[in-house]
């Protein structure tokens, strides 16, 4: 038996997440109390640690978009399919800053997770030394929803 899915990450603003929600409170906090916090009088976080959490939001927040974007782009000229063939299962990913491929067999598939909020497919792999690797799916860049539900129920089977 072979299945194949089409899985095509690509940038989305809203994947971004929590990367993004944090940082922009982080940066539009200090500017709507661009002095100081102050709780009943007693200043709180005084004016240079507002900056300073300025920042600091920026920078995640840029390194969030930088980050997610770069995957994509690395993984947009690649044959980014999902390949379920005689118990083995395969995709390339971005590992260290390259496209590799991975692979594992089904059998060593120890727990799969499936995060409803985030949309991702946590996979538990069983590996050498009984070292146990996660790699993570996302369910937003397969070609269909159809294509998702048939993937996903193959992975609740194991």
């Amino acid at each position: 038996m072979e299945e194949v899915f089409k899985y095509k990450p690509r940038f989305r603003f809203t994947s971004l997440g929590y990367g993004v929600v944090v940082p922009l409170f982080l940066i539009v906090f200090p500017v709507v109390s661009p002095f100081s916090i102050t709780l009943g009088g007693f200043t709180i976080v005084p004016y240079p640690w507002t900056i300073l959490l300025f920042i600091l939001a920026a920078i995640g927040f840029f390194w969030s978009f930088y980050s997610k974007a770069r995957q994509a782009i690395k993984l947009r000229g690649q044959d980014c399919t999902i390949v379920i063939r005689e118990g083995i299962f395969s995709y390339r990913d971005l590992v260290k800053g390259k496209v590799e491929s991975i692979s594992f067999p089904l059998a060593d598939v120890c727990k799969v997770d499936y995060d409803e909020e985030e949309g991702e497919l946590e996979i538990y792999v069983a590996g050498e030394s009984g070292k146990t690797e996660s790699y993570t799916l996302d369910m937003r860049y397969f070609e269909t929803q159809e294509a998702w539900d048939r993937f996903y129920g193959i992975m609740c089977s194991l």
